[in-house]
């Protein structure tokens, strides 16, 4: 109750009045903070602020959440929260669970090619522990050398991220094979074997192979030639380490025998041939050299020897000699008294009363050295001299033709022997070219010690001079010469240059020690010869277009 007056005014007191008063709670408001949290981890605290802020009141409790651990989006009420002296006005919020990253562990390969298919190597692990590979997708798997990057992916699900890993090396080197090859030879003109191998370190992956060939030194001649790994290859998945052997190329067989000759007493001599009887030539190769005989013109048997006559080094050559038999014609002369006369005896100073000649060549069986069943179907005229000539040591040595031709050889070689011979033109070793005409050619060996000597060493210089038939002269001459190592080692003919000419010209460069060289080639003044030096010997021929 209470009364009211004028405070001017001392009379004016008013009745007593009753007034109610409705005393409300004060009203705070409390404003949720909206958080969140990554699948798997704690809860943080919740947390809010207030309206009005400077109020002096006890706030006691807790805000609280919506259950639940899956990712989404739970509601923060107010929980236990309260004010004292004060009614609380919550504006609430949302709490959020955010998806996790898996726990990933990958790894890629490193190793040696083994065939199989190789990839990357990965699990993957949740917060809690759980397994979650299952969602892991694999990228590519490689198989061969060099490999190459691949990746992963993570499927994710309703609590985890998906994601990919990319470029996680898978790295393949080459498988170490060891090949050696096989000592292998075969017989110089006959034709290379297939060269073999063996697998001596390592092995190949059952699906694989070797492909390719074993190669080696290009050169026919006899002896030994290194073998070289070739086009020999397992593909790029191995790296091959080749060890190679020797290849021998062994010299050919030949046998010769002499063919048994005979003349009259003052008769010329005629040549002095043979037959192949075991073996063969090959490469257009040709003999070079001559057979000699015995010395003498009385009548008598003389034998017939090998003297220069040679094959190169390629060939084991093998001879059986023969004889040269001189006879009397005189009239009912029959010097083995086998009752035929000496002009008529088929072996003049054998008895063959039967006159027996199985292969048909003139001479009977009872002193041919030659058997029927091994007659070659080659015989090779042997031309020029028939026996060596010694050098000269107190000068200079002309060896001379019949047609004029002649070489000069320096007294420096007067422990050598030579023979000098004409070719004709069904002897030669090979065709000419179809352009040139034949005309003559001089064939010159020297013998050191009966070894054929090709090029000369200490500048030793040959002259040639060789004569121009006369119904050549004033023609266009070429000089060639039979080059036995060009064609590997087949041989070839090689034309000079047109004289004259003053300078050097290298006919063989391959090896500087054994460079054949032709220089100072001139013209007589009346075209009769053709002049030039060279240091080397061989078979040089003239021929006209």
């Amino acid at each position: 109750n209470f009364v009211s007056s004028n405070p001017n005014d001392e009379n004016s007191l008013s009745e007593w009045q009753n007034v109610v008063f409705d005393i409300q709670t004060p009203v705070i408001t409390i404003t949720a903070n909206a958080l969140k949290k990554t699948y798997g981890e704690s809860d943080p605290i919740l947390t809010y602020s207030t309206n009005p802020m400077n109020l002096y009141s006890v706030i006691t409790g807790s805000l609280t959440r919506e259950a639940g651990e899956e990712v989404g989006t739970y509601s923060i009420s107010q929980g236990s929260l309260k004010a004292e002296g004060y009614t609380v006005q919550l504006i609430p919020a949302t709490f959020t669970i955010e998806k996790a990253r898996a726990n990933i562990q990958a790894s890629g390969f490193s190793g040696v090619y083994d065939g199989q298919p190789h990839g990357i190597n990965a699990t993957a692990t949740g917060v809690n522990g759980e397994d979650l590979s299952a969602l892991l997708t694999f990228g590519p798997t490689f198989t061969n050398v060099p490999g190459g990057n691949s990746s992963i992916s993570f499927a994710g699900n309703n609590n985890y991220v998906a994601e990919t890993v990319k470029d996680v090396p898978v790295e393949i080197s080459a498988r170490e094979l060891e090949i050696t090859a096989d000592v292998l030879s075969k017989v110089y003109g006959d034709s290379d074997p297939t060269f073999s191998y063996k697998i001596t370190g390592g092995s190949l992956v059952a699906i694989d192979k070797i492909t390719g060939v074993i190669n080696r030194e290009p050169n026919e001649n006899a002896g030994l030639q290194m073998l070289i790994r070739g086009t020999l290859s397992a593909g790029k998945n191995y790296h091959i380490t080749f060890i190679s052997s020797w290849f021998k190329i062994n010299k050919r067989a030949i046998t010769i025998t002499a063919d048994p000759q005979s003349k009259e007493v003052g008769s010329p001599e005629p040549a002095l041939t043979f037959m192949i009887t075991d073996g063969q030539l090959v490469n257009g190769d040709m003999f070079s050299g001559a057979l000699v005989r015995t010395p003498g013109e009385t009548a008598g048997v003389y034998p017939i020897g090998q003297g220069s006559l040679y094959l190169s080094e390629n060939y084991e050559l093998s001879f059986v000699g023969s004889t040269f038999s001189i006879f009397e014609s005189a009239e009912g002369l029959d010097a083995d008294a086998d009752g035929i006369i000496n002009a008529a005896d088929n072996c003049v100073f054998r008895s063959n009363k039967d006159q027996k000649d199985a292969d048909h060549d003139g001479f009977g069986d009872s002193c041919d050295t030659i058997p029927l069943n091994l007659q070659a179907n080659m015989v090779v005229p042997v031309t020029g001299s028939s026996n060596a000539s010694d050098l000269n040591c107190a000068g200079s040595t002309t060896l001379s033709l019949a047609d004029g031709s002649f070489v000069v050889i320096p007294k420096e070689l007067c422990q050598w022997a030579a023979v000098i011979g004409s070719e004709p033109e069904p002897s030669l070793p090979a065709a000419l070219p179809k352009s040139l005409k034949y005309l003559s050619a001089i064939n010159l060996v020297l013998l050191d010690k009966h070894t054929p000597m090709d090029v000369m060493e200490n500048k030793i210089i040959l002259d040639y001079s060789l004569k121009i038939p006369a119904n050549a002269v004033n023609t266009n001459l070429v000089i060639l010469y039979w080059n036995t190592e060009a064609k590997e080692g087949q041989g070839d003919w090689v034309q000079l240059p047109s004289c004259p000419f003053k300078s050097s010209v290298t006919i063989t460069k391959n090896n500087p020690a054994d460079a054949r060289t032709i220089s100072d080639c001139t013209l007589t003044m009346d075209h009769k010869r053709i002049i030039f030096r060279t240091n080397f010997t061989g078979l040089f021929l003239v021929a006209s277009r």
